[in-house]
């Protein structure tokens, strides 16, 4: 399940009200500019909303595509593409954001995994704004040298005279 934020879940609420009430008024299904006219809404968010709506209950990954010919989603998330070095860049990824304290790992699941704003996390850990975003850019600063200390120590050191002698 994915959550999203809730600008968008209330939205689709305000979608999911609006939209039979337009539909009968205009006699047809409305489109997404008509539905973001009507609640003085971007056209973009509408479409964002009505994307979400099956991130609460999602799809099966088995499920096929009775309209089409498309494969079953899960068959379509290996990717021939997939690289060992990208496995191991998000375990480098994950261990340094183990290393962490608990608060800044807190402080980068809020803002990037559930999309709260600066200022609401500001408000939930007692900063401002900028603080926030002062301490978010430091802890990516901190996991950039993290990852880039690591990349440099597993990476073979060109041999040189003065370490072969």
């Amino acid at each position: 399940m994915v959550r999203p934020p809730r600008h968008i879940q209330d939205l689709r609420t305000e979608i999911l009200r609006t939209e039979p009430l337009l539909s009968q008024k205009l006699r047809r299904t409305p489109t997404d500019a008509e539905i973001a006219r009507e609640l003085g809404a971007d056209v973009v968010c509408v479409r964002e909303a009505l994307a979400a709506s099956g991130s609460l209950r999602p799809d099966s990954l088995d499920a096929v595509d009775v309209h089409g010919d498309a494969p079953p989603p899960v068959e379509m998330l290996v990717s021939p593409d997939a690289s060992p070095e990208r496995l191991e860049e998000l375990l480098s990824l994950s261990e340094a954001i183990q290393e962490l304290s608990e608060a800044d790992r807190q402080l980068l699941y809020r803002r990037y995994f559930l999309e709260e704003s600066q200022s609401e996390l500001g408000q939930r850990v007692g900063m401002t704004q900028m603080q926030v975003s002062r301490r978010l850019s430091k802890i990516l600063v901190q996991l950039q040298q993290r990852l880039l200390d690591g990349d440099a120590h597993s990476k073979p050191r060109p041999r040189t005279a003065s370490s072969t002698s």
